[in-house]
């Protein structure tokens, strides 16, 4: 007869399951305290810019200027500083252009050419209009009025801003323009293009300069 086996002490079995240490994966422990102390905001954003492409894009089309700028939603898209700087240098250079030009047109006429002047230049004009004829002669005084007319074309010519006069206005005016963050809607860019584009015909027209 089989001998019964000694009973089992509870009260030992549950010390013996208290005192052995649960042999758990280091790396898991770390990776969850380290994860659990970051801040809920942390751990969304990790989650929401994952896969999100952190190149920086200089394509001034691809740019929220609205954003850059503070613009409210609702109004509309602005011009970059770039654009908006040329475009108000050449506002200013037309409007120049075409207040300047009859007022300095008077100026030289008068200065270089007297009533006589004009009209002798007129029939030189008709004569060397026909370049083929080698039997012309101008007089010296011919020659003279020619060289008058040349000088006054090249200080007409003049008025406007050249490419250097812009490039040297641009580069500050941009500074200006962003430091100010002034903005300007592509409604106002067509509207000074359009300004540029009438003005010197509106003034032709009703202004005897």
């Amino acid at each position: 007869m089989n001998s019964i086996p000694d009973a089992v002490n509870l009260n030992d079995e549950l010390k013996k399951a208290t005192e052995t240490p649960i042999q758990a994966n280091p790396d898991e422990v770390f990776k969850d305290k380290e994860y659990k102390n970051e801040p809920e905001e942390a751990q969304v954003l990790d989650e929401a810019g994952a896969g999100e492409n952190t190149d920086e894009d200089d394509d001034d089309d691809k740019t929220d200027y609205n954003k850059l700028l503070g613009v409210p939603d609702g109004e509309p898209r602005v011009m970059n500083y770039k654009d908006t700087s040329e475009l108000l240098i050449a506002a200013v250079d037309s409007l120049q252009t075409t207040i300047l030009t009859p007022f300095l047109k008077n100026k030289l006429i008068k200065r270089y050419f007297s009533d006589g002047d004009i009209k002798a230049l007129h029939e030189v004009e008709k004569r060397t209009k026909f370049k083929h004829n080698n039997a012309l002669e101008l007089s010296d005084y011919d020659l003279e009025l020619l060289e008058r007319k040349k000088f006054y074309e090249k200080k007409m010519l003049e008025i406007p801003f050249t490419d250097e006069e812009y490039k040297k206005l641009e580069s500050p005016l941009e500074r200006v323009v962003k430091k100010r963050k002034i903005k300007l809607a592509p409604e106002w860019a067509l509207l000074l293009a359009t300004v540029q584009v009438v003005y010197p015909r509106i003034a032709d027209a009703f202004f005897d300069f």
